[in-house]
């Protein structure tokens, strides 16, 4: 049978203490004083070599390269394991470890961005243009005749499951006249262009329109 690593290394440090001992007592020493510190130190060294000899042996690969299942982080099989499926966690990472080379193009979907994740700082400039816009359309509304000291409203409203982006006005002759205001609705921001507007003399029509986007 194979002795323990920790048998032979008992051994080797046994020899290694008693041999000058012996040799201490040998050269000046009387044999009972000296027997009697030999026989201290041999009882205090079997008790160190009991100790070790208790302890398990420490593993060592039996085949190289090394065989077998992986645990803990690893799967599949040695010499060639794998990192588990989720082994990495948000833990396990560096902070600013992942940076933009690492990510694969089209792999940060809207569902792993937080609400309120991208800011205007977020966003460069002139990044966001009618092509990243969904369901865009322009409407106008119906003419509102306008005559010289009267002042008079168009409207335009989005259609259903659509909201007002922007707006403007339009007349139809062009002729002395003034805007007074061109906005959102105040009682329907969302959905209204309000637009108020009169002519100096005769008459026009004022014309609202609006841009809407898909909700």
């Amino acid at each position: 049978m194979k002795k323990s690593i920790y048998a032979v290394l008992a051994t080797a440090l046994l020899a290694v203490i008693v041999m000058p001992i012996a040799f201490a007592g040998a050269a000046g020493k009387g044999p009972a004083k000296g027997n009697a510190n030999v026989a201290k130190q041999l009882k205090a060294l079997k008790q160190r070599v009991a100790a070790l000899e208790g302890k398990p042996a420490p593993t060592i690969p039996k085949t190289l390269p090394p065989s077998g299942a992986a645990g803990g982080d690893l799967a599949g099989t040695y010499p060639n394991p794998l990192i588990a499926p989720n082994a990495v966690a948000t833990a396990k990472l560096a902070d600013a470890a992942v940076t933009e080379p690492k990510l694969a193009d089209g792999a940060v979907t809207s569902a792993k961005l937080g609400t309120g994740a991208v800011q205007a700082a977020n966003v460069g400039l002139d990044s966001v243009g009618s092509f990243a816009l969904k369901g865009q359309t322009a409407v106008v509304g119906a003419g509102v005749a306008v005559s010289a000291g009267a002042a008079q409203t168009a409207t335009v409203s989005c259609p259903a499951g659509q909201m007002v982006i922007a707006g403007g006005y339009a007349w139809t002759d062009q002729e002395a006249n003034s805007i007074i205001a061109s906005a959102p609705s105040e009682a329907d921001p969302n959905q209204t262009w309000v637009v108020e507007g009169m002519v100096d003399a005769g008459s026009n029509t004022l014309f609202a329109w609006a841009n809407c986007l898909t909700v």
